[in-house]
């Protein structure tokens, strides 16, 4: 979320304090500033606004929606070593009861 404040900052406009949290404020900034760049008008930061802010083109390519929500989880998950070993040991650090998940089967 600070990356999307902090492009924003760099482009000129106030995202409002930044804070990291996708909230009202910063909602309204992304909706003010798809409407003024001909964007569909909907406070998501997809590939399209995110191209336009990064000053790129999506050359007509598919919509990905960015969850800036997911961010914070993804930036835990990294620390975690990329295999099935590291997944549940990612899940079972956050209390998920990973055998009730699998069926005790890993």
């Amino acid at each position: 979320m600070e990356y999307l404040q902090k492009v924003l900052e760099s482009r000129g406009i106030s995202p409002g304090k930044t804070d990291g949290v996708f909230g009202d404020v910063l909602g309204d900034v992304v909706r003010t500033y798809q409407e003024s760049n001909g964007l569909t008008v909907d406070g998501v930061v997809d590939t399209k606004t995110w191209a336009s802010l990064k000053g790129e083109s999506t050359n007509g390519g598919s919509t990905m929606v960015v969850d800036w929500a997911q961010l914070p989880f993804l930036t835990e998950l990294a620390r975690y070593e990329a295999t099935e070993a590291g997944m549940r040991q990612f899940l079972i650090d956050r209390g998920v009861d990973v055998d009730l998940l699998t069926g005790g089967q890993v």
